[in-house]
């Protein structure tokens, strides 16, 4: 009875968890080229450098500490945006890009090159990985589940599994969306390494793991080479965790809205699509694209004509409305409006069949 309380215990622990799932809100209305990279800056170190002195250790200069490819699964996972395509360009060509974290100057021909090909494909923004901020990590100690393991390893054995030290990664990712129009930043962001418990199965060797049959886990010296190669891994995927998490919140929504001339709004009923654009100051130019294609034709055309006529004024903004029936099915609708001053603004909607 008292080992089966005790396991009770030890899957309340581990099961505990907010019923809240973010993968279940809607994407945020966009599609986003991933660029830049996970550079970990400094390069290599000294390989004397004791254990946990850096969380990384890079073999050559521009070793990322994880691939784009990596980014784009995780937002794709996290439903974070509508669409999501990875830069295909090669890598020391992405490492000058991971490097220009100021507005874009007519000299950067790459990035310029860049925001021109996202235009093309029918981004809306561009997310910069902007480079990895190596450093080292700090040993928290024993945390405050040290008496779970005590009970857990005195009633049943498996106190080893129970996360009772904690430690801290000093490493930073730094990351910006850049509008692809200018390349101007709406949003950035510092992610730390972050905080991370570990079990004695963790953190130790098969001998630390023999040790505990007589010790309780949480007085078990660590394997400081199982640990680094530990912290890094989980690193890595907090970092990548975080940043989806991030950049499908509020903050991100609401500092594109404020940089953006217009608000676009997309709402579907059946096949028909009621377009709806408020902005500040008259329309000069309306586009749409389907599943990222350009869409041309007579409907097309007939479309914009009756937008740009719907004027009208709501207190001191002009708002637009028209219908617009697609004479194919697509999947995802990216509207695009440019003001009388030069300004343009687009969002990507996902729809339904």
């Amino acid at each position: 009875m008292v080992a089966g309380r005790a396991l009770f215990a030890l899957l309340v622990f581990v099961g505990c968890r907010s019923s809240a799932d973010p993968v279940a809100d809607p994407p945020l209305p966009y599609s986003v080229l991933v660029t830049g990279g996970a550079f970990i800056v400094p390069g290599p170190a000294d390989p004397d450098v004791p254990p946990l002195a850096r969380t990384y250790r890079p073999a050559t200069d521009r070793t990322e500490a994880f691939e784009i490819a990596e980014v784009v699964r995780e937002l794709r996972d996290g439903n974070v945006f509508v669409r999501i395509a990875e830069d295909p360009t090669v890598r020391f060509q992405r490492y000058d890009l991971a490097h220009q974290r100021t507005a874009v100057m007519p000299g950067q021909d790459g990035l310029q090159a860049l925001l021109r090909k996202a235009r093309r494909d029918g981004h809306d923004l561009l997310l910069v990985l902007e480079e990895l901020k190596d450093d080292g990590v700090i040993r928290r100690g024993i945390n405050g589940q040290w008496p779970i393991t005590a009970s857990v390893w005195l009633l049943i054995g498996l106190g080893m599994v129970i996360p009772d030290h904690t430690f801290e990664s000093q490493a930073a990712l730094h990351m910006s969306l850049r509008d692809v129009q200018t390349g101007a930043i709406v949003y950035n962001k510092v992610l730390s390494g972050g905080v991370i418990d570990l079990s004695l199965i963790g953190r130790s060797d098969f001998l630390g793991l023999l040790i505990s049959v007589i010790v309780p886990p949480f007085w078990v010296d660590d394997d400081d080479a199982k640990l680094e190669a530990r912290i890094r891994e989980l690193t890595s995927a907090q970092m990548l965790e975080s940043m989806s998490a991030q950049l499908k919140s509020l903050d991100v929504r609401s500092a594109v809205d404020r940089a953006s001339p217009a608000v676009l709004e997309v709402t579907q009923n059946g096949n028909s699509l009621a377009i709806h654009v408020s902005v500040v100051e008259s329309l000069s130019l309306v586009r749409m694209r389907g599943d990222g294609t350009p869409m041309r034709g007579v409907d097309v055309d007939a479309f914009e004509q009756r937008l740009m006529s719907s004027v009208r004024q709501d207190d001191d903004r002009l708002v637009y409305d028209a219908e617009f029936v697609p004479s194919w099915p697509i999947m995802t609708l990216q509207l695009l409006v440019q003001t009388v001053s030069g300004r343009v603004a687009s969002a990507t909607m996902p729809l339904s069949r």
